[in-house]
Parts: C-alpha cells; sequence; structure tokens
C-alpha cells in the first residue's frame, strides 16, 4: 500500500506540466495534485482519503473544496456515511487552478451543473479572515 502510494505521489508531482505556460485543464491539475491520495478515478482510498466521486460532503458545501485546498483539512469529517479523520495539506494553486479543478471534479465526478467562481473564493477567504 505505502509503495502504491509513493508512486502516485511521485507521479502526481512531476506530471502533467505544462512547458509551453498553456494552463492546465480541470483534469490535468487534477491528476497533478489531487490523484495521489484521492486516485485517478476519484474514488480514494479504503478509510484514509475520501472520495470525491458522488461525495455528499462536497455536494452539500461546494465551498468545501475552495477551503480544503486553500487552507488543508485536519479533524474528522464524514463522506457518504463513512468517517475520515486525516490530513490533507493546503495547495498551492492558482484562483483560476481552483476554480478549473473544483469545477472539474464537481462536474465530471459529481454530474453537477454548479459551477464555482471567483467570488466564491473570495467569499471563502473572507470567512477565514473573520473567523480569525
Amino acid at each position: 500500500m505505502r509503495y502504491l502510494l509513493l508512486i502516485a505521489t511521485f507521479i502526481a508531482l512531476f506530471s502533467c506540466s505544462s512547458s509551453n505556460n498553456t494552463p492546465l485543464t480541470g483534469a490535468q491539475l487534477y491528476s497533478k495534485n489531487c490523484s495521489a491520495c484521492h486516485q485517478m478515478n476519484g474514488m480514494g482510498v479504503g478509510n484514509v482519503f475520501p472520495p470525491l466521486v458522488n461525495s455528499d460532503y462536497l455536494m452539500e458545501d461546494p465551498n468545501r473544496a475552495i477551503h480544503n485546498i486553500l487552507y488543508g483539512l485536519t479533524g474528522e469529517i464524514t463522506v457518504n456515511d463513512q468517517k475520515y479523520n486525516g490530513l490533507m495539506a493546503p495547495l498551492r494553486l492558482t484562483d483560476a487552478e481552483i476554480i478549473s479543478v473544483v469545477n472539474y471534479i464537481l462536474k465530471d465526478f459529481n454530474q453537477s451543473s454548479h459551477k464555482i467562481t471567483k467570488e466564491d473564493i473570495l467569499s471563502v477567504r473572507n470567512k477565514v479572515k473573520k473567523s480569525n
């Protein structure tokens, strides 16, 4: 299991870079930044990394994805009636990349027509500022 996670992490870190400064697609960003833990198919890994496919956790509040990308996640969450208590480090993505990858996850893994926007990212940042 550790061997597979190490390989997935290596692939995620060194694949899908854009050599001609063309922005990466949501699928490419997902592959590069998310698939090592959540897997290419978005199904997650056992009770370690939660699924992003048909995720009630994300669909209840898609802004959770923005928050978790910006600030990481620690502590227990419940996804599709299963508890997870792991660690997600914040990702270093631009706002445009966050929009692209989250909209990819919403559409391709959850068949949602909901789309996040720059305003959603600003709203998440403002909520965090107010709570600090």
